[in-house]
This record gives C-alpha cells, structure tokens and sequence, in this order.
C-alpha cells in the first residue's frame, strides 16, 4: 500500500528541507517476519454477541522498529460495519518482535485477520 509522496512546505518564504520518506519493508521483503509478543483481544461488541454474529476483520499493520503498532488499516470486514471499531481500539495496543532485514530491526507491514466466533 503506498502512502504517498513526501510532503514539504515552505512558510514564509523559509527554505524547507524535504522530508525524508520512510522506509516500510513489505512482508516478503523480510529475513524475519515480526512475531508477537503481546496480543490485547478485542472486545466482542454486545450487538454482535446479543444476536449471535461471528465475523472477520483482515488488518494490515505498521510495525515499528520498537515493535509498537503504528498505523492500523482496515483492509476487509465480514460482515461489515459491526466489529472494526473493537479492532481499531484492541490492536495499537499489541506488542511485536520487529522484522529483521540482514539482522537489523526494520519497520515493516503485517496482514493479519481477527475472527469473531462464539464460545
């Protein structure tokens, strides 16, 4: 997924350094994938679990080099609507095991789905 060009801006007629674009390593880029070391599960909301729905999310996350999340992006949702808000508020807080590129720490993307299922 591409975020875009780097953006500088000039106020005041100051001239503005660019702004140097990080480096986000996909997954097959990877000598080793991030690995979790402290999953938060999401809450199951109280409608869904009232009326007896399961469900999926699929997420793609930004890990960072200290292994915090940093960005959370919603690639699908069955069914829509209904259980993406408790994967946006459970997953910032999961802690992971940076990728590694030639035995550096590396920021990278991570795809992963949370299922909804009724014990």
């Amino acid at each position: 997924m591409d975020l875009g060009p780097a953006v500088s801006v000039n106020l005041g007629g100051i001239a503005a350094a660019p702004v140097a674009e990080e480096v986000i390593f996909e997954s097959f880029e990877l000598d080793q994938p991030p690995q979790v070391e402290m999953r938060v599960p999401p809450v199951y909301p109280f409608k869904a679990r009232e009326q007896g729905i399961t469900g999926a999310v699929q997420v793609k996350l930004k890990i960072n080099v200290d292994g915090s999340v940093g960005r959370v992006v919603i690639l699908d949702a069955r069914p829509k609507g209904l259980f993406e808000d408790a994967v946006r508020q459970c997953v910032p807080r999961w802690r992971f095991r940076p990728g590694m590129v030639a035995g550096e720490a590396v920021t990278s993307w991570a795809v992963t789905t949370l299922n909804f299922e009724l014990e």
